[in-house]
């Protein structure tokens, strides 16, 4: 199987790593704008199976103990994304840590872009429950940016919010600026632009290796 995604690119101190954004995105090119989504490259996926385990690849930094943050978040967001293209681009069909990996580079890189307006205008794959996110923040000790995510989700009233995109696109249309991209009832600045998202990635995924 051959899927077709969109790739934004992101820098962490300096490391560039790609991610997945929404496929819907590319249902509707002529809704993009010139703005972040403009530096968004398409490339075509094949589906295959990586077989290193789980412990084996989050061990590897027991025999690099000085390795940098960067440098192994590098590696394991590498694995944990061609993992995710062996489960159809489902990441809650993934093991710890990837599915945490993938959740939180995933919305990370969205809501850095283009805030909270990025993240909910469009389906993620699979329709992944927005629960997932804030739990994955949760996960990894950063509950600030997981409480403004549910936030975002209770204000705009949605029973099943992940499956509603027009209501959602009415949501931000009626509450939204075209001269500012703040959406009145949402809070993304807690977590646009947090440096430190990463930071607690790699602690935490630190922590789960500890504790083999």
């Amino acid at each position: 199987m051959v899927v077709l995604y969109d790739v934004l690119q992101i820098e962490f101190n300096g490391t560039r790593t790609g991610f997945l954004l929404p496929n819907s995105i590319l249902e509707k090119p002529d809704e993009q704008s010139d703005g972040p989504k403009s530096r968004v490259g398409r490339f075509l996926v094949g589906t295959f199976f990586a077989a290193t385990s789980v412990i084996a690849v989050v061990r590897r930094s027991e025999h690099q103990p000085h390795m940098d943050d960067e440098s192994f978040l590098s590696a394991l967001s590498t694995e944990a994304f061609e993992r995710l293209e062996s489960v159809d681009s489902d990441p809650l069909r993934l093991p710890e840590p990837w599915k945490t990996i993938v959740l939180v580079y995933s919305a990370q890189g969205v809501i850095d872009n283009g805030g909270f307006t990025y993240f909910f205008e469009n389906d993620w794959p699979n329709k992944t429950p927005y629960e997932e996110f804030a739990s994955a923040y949760d996960r990894i000790g950063k509950h600030g940016a997981a409480t403004a995510l549910r936030n975002a989700v209770a204000v705009m009233g949605l029973a099943h919010a992940e499956t509603q995109i027009d209501e959602r696109r009415e949501y931000i249309e009626k509450n939204g600026n075209e001269h500012d991209p703040t959406v009145a009832g949402w809070d993304d600045d807690a977590i646009v632009g947090d440096e430190t998202v990463m930071t607690s990635l790699a602690q935490w995924i630190r922590t789960q290796n500890s504790r083999k």
